[in-house]
């Protein structure tokens, strides 16, 4: 525990060390999302003179649009100088074949860092929001804290299968000299049939159950509606045995990708 610890507090020290940044991205990143999901929606609403979209009243699709932006950002990859590509590339991974430290571990100790902000952001938001809404009302919503703990359990399976994922695509750098395209189109998974711009159950009926059952629900849809009291389109048992199926999967897949990239691997300096 003492050095999961002091992983947290160093990379803590990273994320806080340029302030100014750190509060541009909490504040613009997120708000320009929200305006645009909240003028875009409110006025299909209007136009179409509907009340629910894909099972979503106009409340629960702000309230999705308020929360997935956070969950997004602490548990996509963010490409850094310390990547796993990165040390592959520059020989810098010899350090960790040499230290007392379990390489994987640790990188996943660092992206739980990036998790903790995002949601102390999010909890900062809707808090926010909460004061905002107390004095000009423009919808109501709730938090049901009952949700939490379930919630806290599918951001934990999400940010470790979003690593196991990330990790994988990083290992192909043992072979390949630039993985960049395939980490944008994690991305861009994630972000189009994994809830990231559309909720899942505005897609076709038939294609539903297919993508609940992908990687990628797992990792953004599920824990923003399990948050938001939604229901997610499966049970909790089966989302969460989805979960664990492709966190075993990606798990035996990085194995085997460490192992052999490691007999071909050349590098220098620690």
């Amino acid at each position: 525990m003492k050095w999961i610890f002091t992983i947290f507090q160093l990379e803590l020290r990273k994320i806080f060390s340029y302030r100014v940044d750190f509060w541009i991205q909490f504040l613009a990143g997120p708000s320009v999302q929200i305006f645009v999901a909240f003028f875009l929606w409110k006025i299909i609403f209007i136009t179409q003179a509907i009340h629910e979209v894909g099972g979503y009243s106009f409340q629960e699709l702000m309230l999705y649009y308020i929360t997935i932006p956070f969950i997004e950002k602490g548990l996509l990859f963010q490409q850094r100088s310390d990547s796993l590509s990165q040390e592959i590339y520059d020989g810098s991974l010899t350090r960790y074949l040499i230290y007392p430290l379990a390489l994987f571990p640790y990188k996943f100790c660092q992206q739980l860092a990036h998790i903790l902000i995002s949601l102390l952001q999010l909890g900062l938001a809707l808090f926010l929001l909460y004061i905002i809404n107390y004095f000009y009302p423009f919808f109501s919503f709730s938090i049901e804290l009952k949700h939490l703990p379930l919630f806290f359990l599918f951001i934990l399976l999400g940010a470790l299968l979003s690593f196991l994922i990330s990790s994988f695509l990083e290992l192909i750098a043992f072979w390949a000299d630039h993985i960049w395209s395939l980490l944008i189109l994690f991305q861009m998974s994630l972000s189009f049939i994994g809830g990231g711009r559309l909720p899942l159950s505005i897609f076709p009926e038939w294609s539903q159950s297919f993508l609940l059952h992908l990687p990628f629900a797992s990792i953004l849809y599920i824990p923003t509606n399990v948050l938001i009291g939604h229901p997610i389109g499966i049970s909790y048992i089966s989302a969460i045995m989805v979960s664990l199926f492709w966190i075993l999967f990606f798990s035996v897949a990085n194995n085997f990708l460490w192992r052999r990239g490691l007999k071909i691997y050349t590098g220098v300096g620690i």
